[in-house]
């Protein structure tokens, strides 16, 4: 297996499971031994993510107001020693109602991507008219 973020193979370790808060599965968390990111492997099972997504959202209140918080912003740090310096672009998959996006600074491109047909209508949009 290679790594989701620095693309080396062979550093890749499993380090513990986590279940799903949205189905009845439990997955492996893995860490790179180089870059030390954290991921799921997408494909450890065959199952359609824009489903669950929706069966999930469908009846969750979208937020009303962006409160910074605290884990969103360690995020960012971890972001930043990664890259080495600060990201002129980010995106978020699975950004629900972009409260990650919401703490990186307004001067870089932020983009989100919405799995779940019932988080895209809560989501603000930005529309460039150029």
């Amino acid at each position: 297996m290679y790594c989701r973020i620095c693309k080396k193979e062979n550093n890749v370790k499993s380090i513990r499971s986590i279940k799903s808060p949205f189905i009845d599965l439990t997955y492996k968390l893995y860490e790179c031994s180089l870059c030390r990111s954290k991921f799921f492997n997408s494909d450890e099972y065959d199952i359609n993510l824009h489903s669950i997504y929706n069966d999930y959202y469908k009846n969750q209140n979208p937020a009303t107001s962006f409160i910074k918080d605290k884990y969103w912003e360690n995020q960012v740090k971890i972001i930043k020693k990664i890259l080495g310096h600060k990201p002129q672009s980010v995106l978020d998959a699975g950004c629900k109602t972009g409260d990650f996006l919401m703490h990186f600074p307004d001067n870089i491109i932020r983009e989100g991507v919405e799995l779940s047909d019932s988080n895209y209508y809560s989501v603000p949009k930005v529309v460039d008219n150029n």
